[in-house]
């Protein structure tokens, strides 16, 4: 048995209409769902990765320079070469390094890898 819309008196076309608009609303809005998903990851996100990775990559490299003037300013032209490698080795101490690092891994979440 096939249920035409003409055939319906109007008590039963009223009860049809707000289920129509709501069906069609739902159906456009995954529409509008789905295509907006695949703006972002065809479009946004590979335009915005570059840019952060950029500032992630400047940022360690500010650090690292920040870490390496303290050894370099320790380290003068007129000190003996053995007072230069007993300095250099107690800046390179393994154990610094692992908390110097640590530090830069905890800044706020700004350097994840």
């Amino acid at each position: 048995m096939k249920l035409k819309i003409a055939y319906l008196s109007l008590k039963p076309r009223l009860r049809l209409l707000p289920a129509l608009l709501l069906a069609g609303g739902r159906e456009m809005q995954a529409t509008s769902f789905f295509l907006g998903m695949q703006i972002n990851r065809k479009e946004v996100f590979p335009n915005f990765e570059s840019p952060v990775l950029n500032m992630r990559k400047s940022v360690m490299e500010s650090l690292v320079d920040a870490a390496a003037q303290i050894p370099a300013e320790r380290v003068k032209p007129g000190k003996a070469h053995e007072g230069q490698i007993a300095i250099i080795s107690e800046e390179a101490n393994p154990i610094r390094y692992f908390i110097i690092i640590r530090n830069i891994i905890s800044l706020g979440g700004l350097l994840k890898f």
